[in-house]
């Protein structure tokens, strides 16, 4: 290992890009399996009957799921806009105290 890490030290600036790349897109997804395997753990199994209630396993209750969840974000990013314009058009008044 020391010596596999003492070549990529020792070599050129592309060589070290190469194996950072390689490095970082490792790490990437050792995370992002963790990261669902813990998700899975969260949520757990689906029994046939949860997913008889779910929508049948036809792919129409993963649009609607997806169209209600977009109008949720729209919503939201809508609400923060409205705010801060609100926040920039209201009224100012200063003290000025002598």
């Amino acid at each position: 290992m020391n010596d596999f890490l003492k070549k990529i030290q020792e070599s050129d600036d592309a060589e070290k890009r190469k194996w950072l790349f390689v490095f970082s897109g490792v790490a990437i997804a050792v995370v992002v399996f963790l990261w669902l395997k813990y998700f899975n753990s969260l949520l757990g199994p689906v029994s046939p009957a949860e997913q008889q209630n779910i929508g049948g396993g036809n792919g129409l209750a993963f649009f609607e799921t997806f169209k209600a969840g977009l109008a949720i974000v729209v919503k939201t990013i809508g609400g923060a806009i409205k705010s801060v314009v609100d926040f920039i058009l209201q009224p100012t008044s200063y003290i000025i105290k002598p």
